[in-house]
């Protein structure tokens, strides 16, 4: 479950093993209402609790990250929802329902106009 030190952990997908493992989140100013979010830096993807909400920014410059069960594995953070940014999502509707996970994909593949 979220909150707990060993994080949520599902069965591994054989799938996954390409995506990048890790990842590393600098200078990240706002949320996506315009807000400052505190940094924690006790989870490296992490960029801060806010109303019950924990807010996650899986990124690595040229990268393609994932939410994937190898990061909620590393899931510390208690909260009531959490909202995760990555490339792709791997994990199941009915699986990030039944942990308040909502998926935003990073808009890094949309070409400015």
């Amino acid at each position: 479950l979220p909150g707990n030190e060993s994080g949520i952990h599902l069965p591994k997908d054989e799938n996954e093993k390409h995506l990048p493992e890790d990842g590393n989140l600098r200078n990240l100013p706002e949320d996506e209402n315009g807000g400052h979010l505190p940094k924690d830096a006790s989870e490296k993807y992490l960029m801060g609790v806010c109303l019950d909400t924990a807010y996650y920014l899986i990124y690595e410059k040229g990268e393609t990250t994932a939410l994937n069960r190898q990061f909620l594995s590393t899931v510390k953070t208690k909260a009531g929802r959490y909202v995760v940014y990555a490339d792709i999502c791997l994990i199941p509707e009915n699986v990030r329902a039944k942990y308040n996970i909502t998926f935003k994909k990073i808009p890094r593949d949309i070409a400015r106009l």
